[in-house]
């Protein structure tokens, strides 16, 4: 069988290679025929891709152990389910999946865009040099189709973390996202190419922009769900390199489809859209360059050959370059309306919302690889993780979604100005500060970005609400969906983070305790074996006003891996979870138990969801999005609520301090505190032995009355800076501390001076 497939990728290599050249040759002398051939050889690509990624899939259904790809990553004893999904578990797999996604973009562009010929013959070249050149990676750097040196009689199997329902819909859903970018970039090229570049084409790459955000949207909300009940440590969001690779294309699409917004609208912002177009596609390309090099240390990473990297970032490098000289070349060419709007209107409002947009993507990227730039000016280590991020991020956010609430009441064009709006502004204004008067007095502790964040939901949300009730013209009901979807998931995070609370204890069978209003009893702990793994599973009763409820934690010991996992259980009410962790068996037959609450934690996804489901049903014509078609669009966040728990952290019974005070402050230098033998892990949820002799190294250190800054300077000392997650301020790291300020300061008050200036 691997003939076939490897027969199918060295077709595509000659046939996406003629969709290059062939077409724009030949164009002006046969256009309808030569835009017929160019269909058809679009199509004969997803043909041969479709074959290819056939193959695979089928080699692994029937485990063909003399593929090297199927031999260590699946195994003959797998669910049906792992053995599909188990195709793009890995990173030749999913590099496969990637293709594939890439050349369905081409062929639905091929046959559904109505375009002009030009313009769509010019976009279908440009994809087929992107799929050249990622069918050139697949074929010479991650082939699937290797035969195994050696036969190995059963297979590895599916790595145990991988084995979750999950990964049947969150790696496609993100490359639709990723790859979805794609199209956008060949739009935005083709439309550079033609003879006299306008804001006409604005009208054809708008809808693909929005369905690629839209995938993106979904597949991040997938993978921060995912991760908070798989991965556990990580919690629902980390910081983790790879996440934030998929995040900065998210900000900056996000700031293209508004860009574009008024690009269609008033043929503003125009080439500034060209840009957005070209960038997003760019950090799409980043992205899977630092999951697939294995530059950065990341639990998501595939792959860390140097091959592999170095052909990524010839792609980057190749696709960089041609974009910008091409941009740079036809800049003065693009057709644009220089019209003077008041400060305070849409366009205005949108312009800002890029500015924040853009800035807060720099920060991301800037944290993400300024410890690769350190090391090579250096050659010393540092560590850029949650702590930093939580410090620059989330202020250079806050004036973001400020203007969000706001600019849902100005209008566009001329007219607007503050005292029309400011009516429409004092019953949001009171709500929001009134819950952050009120998360002050409820919550003693004040984590005053988790208040900031949550107030800056109900300011959002209030404002979404009130213009939806008023029915304004200017907000299609798409839009009020998505911007309540985001509103939603900030009050989530930030109920979350102030509320979550915790209960460590050591259970025999038959015992209970009492938890947030419910009696929890462990009743027993049995042994079970399944074909690919053995489980020691609890059985859990919870108890509360007369209702009982049953929940099955348990450790499962994966014997193809040698690899022992957690698998929770979780209770669901109002939109808040209750989760439990089995941990080991202790002296005495007690078995350890960890209970986590976590309030209103859902409104997370639920608001992922709907700020999916706002764009999609953007992309559906107003004239035809009647109010019957609203309800039926709210029906489709109700698949939200089907998952299980995440693992919970590490800190186990014996660790912790007496002094609640002293172990609070042990918590949070944990947390800072970065494992020295893990992926990206701190100490505070590694399990690792070294990470637990840390977490009690700390512990004696406080109890010895050690200040938390002669504690971390200790552990540079034994580790290097490397072990701060947040870097500390001097010379050789103010750069990432100052710029990302510098740069949101200094995009605003540019915008500020040339609108003063043209006034």
């Amino acid at each position: 069988m691997a003939e076939f497939g490897e027969s199918a990728l060295i077709s595509l290599i000659f046939i996406s290679a003629f969709q290059i050249f062939i077409p724009l040759i030949f164009y002006k002398a046969m256009p309808e025929t030569i835009l017929r051939l160019a269909q058809t050889t679009q199509y004969f690509q997803f043909f041969l891709i479709i074959l290819a990624f056939s193959t695979l899939i089928y080699s692994y259904v029937v485990t063909d152990l003399g593929i090297f790809n199927v031999a260590m990553n699946t195994h003959h004893e797998a669910p049906l389910l792992y053995k599909i999904t188990g195709v793009w578990g890995n990173h030749e797999g999913s590099m496969l999946l990637w293709l594939c996604i890439l050349i369905f973009y081409g062929s639905a562009v091929a046959s559904v865009s109505s375009c002009p010929f030009s313009l769509k013959i010019k976009v279908l070249s440009v994809q087929g040099l992107l799929s050249c050149a990622f069918t050139l990676f697949v074929f010479y750097t991650s082939n699937p189709f290797l035969k195994a040196p050696v036969f190995l009689s059963s297979g590895r199997d599916l790595n145990p973390i991988l084995q979750d329902p999950a990964l049947a819909f969150h790696p496609p859903t993100l490359y639709l996202g990723f790859v979805g970018f794609s199209i956008v970039y060949s739009f935005a090229l083709a439309s550079l190419l033609e003879k006299k570049p306008d804001f006409q084409w604005v009208q054809w790459v708008r809808p693909w922009a929005l369905m690629a955000w839209s995938f993106l949207s979904l597949g991040i909300t997938m993978g921060s769900w995912w991760a908070y009940y798989e991965l556990g440590w990580g919690g629902w969001w980390f910081w983790d390199p790879v996440e934030n690779a998929s995040l900065m294309p998210w900000l900056v699409g996000t700031a293209l489809i508004h860009a574009l917004a008024v690009a269609q609208k008033r043929h503003l912002l125009v080439r500034w859209s060209y840009f957005l177009c070209i960038l997003s596609f760019l950090l799409s390309l980043i992205g899977t360059f630092l999951v697939r090099s294995g530059s950065l240390s990341s639990v998501h990473t595939f792959a860390s050959d140097p091959a592999r990297g170095t052909f990524l970032l010839v792609i980057l490098a190749g696709s960089f370059l041609l974009s910008m000289s091409i941009l740079a070349v036809r800049f003065k060419k693009i057709s644009i309306y220089k019209k003077l709007t008041p400060l305070i209107s849409r366009e205005n409002g949108i312009l800002f919302n890029n500015h924040f947009l853009l800035t807060l993507a720099f920060t991301v990227l800037l944290g993400t690889l300024y410890p690769l730039l350190i090391e090579a000016i250096t050659g010393e280590s540092i560590t850029v993780g949650a702590p930093y991020f939580k410090a620059t991020f989330v202020p250079l956010a806050l004036p973001l979604l400020g203007l969000m609430g706001l600019s849902l009441w100005m209008t566009w064009g001329k007219g607007g100005t503050l005292q029309k709006i400011s009516p429409h502004l004092w019953f949001p204004l009171v709500m929001t500060l009134g819950a952050g008067i009120g998360l002050l007095l409820f919550y003693h502790h004040h984590n005053w970005h988790s208040i900031l964040m949550t107030a800056a939901g109900v300011w959002i949300l209030v404002s979404t609400l009130g213009a939806f009730i008023q029915k304004r013209s200017q907000n299609p009901f798409s839009m009020l969906l998505a911007h309540g979807g985001l509103a939603i998931a900030i009050l989530g995070m930030g109920i979350d983070t102030l509320g979550t609370q915790e209960k460590l204890v050591a259970l025999r069978q038959g015992e209970s305790i009492e938890f947030q209003g419910y009696k929890i009893e462990l009743q027993s702990v049995q042994r079970h074996k399944f074909p690919n793994y053995e489980a020691e599973r609890a059985t859990i009763s919870l108890k509360k006003k007369g209702r009982t409820s049953i929940l099955f934690p348990e450790k499962r010991f994966y014997r193809a891996h040698q690899t022992l996992t957690t698998e929770t259980a979780l209770h669901h009410f109002w939109f808040s979870n209750l989760y439990f962790a089995l941990g080991p068996l202790l002296t005495g037959d007690r078995w350890t138990l960890r209970v986590y609450y976590h309030p209103l934690v859902e409104l997370i996804w639920l608001g992922g969801i709907l700020l999916a489901t706002g764009g999609f049903l953007g992309l559906i014509p107003r004239q035809i999005f009647r109010r019957k078609m609203r309800k039926k669009g709210l029906s489709l966040i109700l698949f939200l609520f089907l998952g299980r728990v995440f693992p919970a952290e590490a800190v186990e019974i014996g660790e912790r301090l007496l002094n609640p005070v002293l172990e609070q402050r042990a918590r949070i230098l944990s947390s800072e505190i970065k494992c020295p033998v893990c992926a990206g892990q701190s100490i505070e949820d590694s399990q690792a032995p070294l990470a637990r002799k840390l977490r009690r190294s700390i512990r004696e250190s406080l109890l010895e009355n050690k200040t938390d800054e002669e504690i971390r300077q200790k552990l540079i000392h034994l580790y290097g800076e490397n072990v701060l997650f947040k870097p500390v301020f001097d010379f050789k790291n103010s750069l990432l501390w100052i710029l990302p300020f510098l740069i949101g300061l200094g995009s605003v008050g540019l915008t500020l001076w040339r609108f003063y200036r043209k006034k």
